[in-house]
């Protein structure tokens, strides 16, 4: 009896399965008629190539085409929608030899975050002991590949307010004592306030005895007695030094004018902007071919950045040897 409801059983799923596939035969007939209606009429107006590879070349040219369609609606919309800073567009240039200070790449990343990157770029020009070249090859970059109206230089040895006292006293190691009044600036917005096209900030040399970095400071009594003070004062100078100096895109261009003999050349194919003169170094060359060409250097006298070799050397730690120097 087993073996005989087996045997039934057996034949109605082979009749089942028999009737399923003749109504799916009958359906895929009926889909073949209908897309030949609605096919058949185009044959006659235009013959579609069926090369698989042709095909396939049409489709991913298609693709591309919308793809290159929506990111120039996405560069759109971004024009439309992102902050403009119109004349305060910061390219920040960074020559480095070989190292840089932990807390002068902390200034680095807080620009970034303070700024954002509708505001603020960055471009860095590392291993070249001539620090005139990397100067040059970055305003030279600078002005050819970027339309920034500020360029701002900072060295590898400069650790400038950022506007946080206690990050920079505790990661500095600046002692407690220290005016806190003179880190509680942002640097970068200091410089931009005063609405000048050349102006650096104050530092000393790095040694104990090292001078205020700009012609006055180190040659006139009431000059190195006002940085040492750090007078509320922007006043204009022979030259400044470059390890923190902001300067608008209009003082390369007058250079370019008055000093066209400073143009790229084979061997160098950059404009010379910083090559030292006979007597003077990078910053006092640029300084004079500036100042020859309309824009006198200008220094903040109450900005003050640390300038680190054996230690972050400050007004607070050099000795003041004018008296000695006048005798």
């Amino acid at each position: 009896m087993a073996g005989k409801w087996s045997q039934e059983a057996k034949e109605r799923a082979a009749a089942k399965r028999a009737a399923k596939r003749e109504s799916y035969e009958e359906q895929q007939v009926e889909e073949t008629e209908v897309a030949t209606e609605i096919v058949e009429p185009t044959q006659d107006v235009i013959d579609v190539p069926q090369n698989s590879e042709v095909l396939q070349v049409v489709d991913t040219l298609g693709k591309d085409l919308e793809i290159a369609r929506l990111k120039d609606e996405i560069e759109q919309l971004k024009l439309q929608t992102l902050p403009q800073w119109e004349g305060r567009d910061i390219c920040v240039l960074f020559p480095c030899m070989k190292t840089t200070n932990p807390m002068t790449a902390a200034c680095l990343i807080a620009l970034a975050l303070d700024f954002t990157k509708e505001r603020i770029r960055f471009d860095f020009e590392f291993g070249d002991s001539m620090i005139y070249h990397a100067r040059d090859k970055l305003a030279h970059r600078f002005m050819t590949m970027t339309q920034s109206q500020w360029a701002l230089f900072i060295d590898d040895d400069m650790i400038p307010p950022i506007g946080r006292p206690d990050f920079t006293i505790t990661y500095g190691n600046i002692p407690n004592t220290y005016p806190r009044e003179r880190l509680e600036p942002h640097f970068l917005q200091r410089l931009l306030s005063a609405n000048k096209t050349l102006i650096g900030a104050t530092y000393f040399g790095r040694r104990t005895n090292g001078g205020p970095m700009f012609k006055e400071g180190l040659y006139e009594v009431a000059a190195n007695r006002a940085a040492r003070t750090a007078v509320n004062q922007v006043r204009e100078t022979e030259w400044v030094g470059t390890g923190c100096m902001l300067i608008h895109r209009s003082v390369f261009e007058a250079i370019q004018r008055t000093f066209p003999e400073q143009a790229p050349t084979e061997k160098y194919p950059y404009w010379s902007y910083f090559m030292p003169l006979k007597e003077d170094g990078e910053d006092v060359a640029f300084c004079k071919r500036a100042k020859e060409s309309g824009h006198p250097a200008h220094v903040d006298l109450g900005l003050h950045c640390f300038h680190v070799g054996y230690s972050a050397y400050a007004a607070h730690n050099t000795q003041d040897t004018m008296n000695a120097f006048h005798l």
